[in-house]
Order: C-alpha cells, then sequence, then structure tokens
C-alpha cells in the first residue's frame, strides 16, 4: 500500500489563500498553486482534500462562480465578458458550471 500524504497545515492553507488572493487569480489553475508551493499538483490536490473535505479543484471553480455572482451583481457587464474575467474558456462553461454549483443559469 501507498503511503498517505499528511493534510495541509493551517499555515500551508493560508499561504495557498494569500497567493490566490494576491493578483488577479481568476485565471490561476491548480498546477500554478502546486508550483507556487513546490509540491506535484496531484500531491497537492490530495492534501488539500484531505485538509478541507474539497480538492483545490473544486475550490478554484468555486472562486469562479462567486467572481460571476460578484460581477453579475455589481455590473452591467455581458455573461460574456463576465464568463471570460472570471477564468472560463466560453460562457458557456461558465453557464454549466454555474448551474452545477448553484442550480440555477447566470442570466
Amino acid at each position: 500500500m501507498f503511503p498517505t500524504e499528511p493534510p495541509l497545515t493551517q499555515g500551508q492553507l493560508h499561504l495557498i489563500e494569500a497567493f490566490l488572493r494576491e493578483e488577479d487569480r481568476a485565471l490561476i489553475c491548480v498546477a500554478d498553486v502546486a508550483e507556487a508551493c513546490g509540491l506535484p499538483h496531484l500531491t497537492l490536490n490530495q492534501r488539500y482534500k484531505r485538509a478541507t473535505g474539497k480538492s483545490l479543484k473544486r475550490h478554484l471553480l468555486e472562486r469562479r462562480i462567486g467572481c460571476v455572482e460578484a460581477l453579475l451583481a455589481e455590473s452591467r457587464f455581458t455573461l460574456v465578458f463576465i464568463a471570460h474575467r472570471c477564468g472560463f474558456v466560453d460562457v458557456e462553461q461558465c453557464r454549466r458550471h454555474f448551474y452545477r454549483c448553484t442550480g440555477r443559469f447566470p442570466d
């Protein structure tokens, strides 16, 4: 059996959150965070999930959905602009993920 990686510490989790807040991080992916942490992305994802109960990939998706919700509420930008601004490839990907996370469409 393979050895189990320990979960991330609270300090490591705070560093990850600081890294995500540091700049415009809507386009960031798990590999970017892993590189900044000096860990392989699969190891980081497993340790993050063990520490928080959800994968880092899921956390990043939820941050993007939060970005969409905030821009929809606070601006008059089009959904196409918002989708790209929040890190989605296109508006359809944004709508699909938004619906899966919230149960409603971002219109």
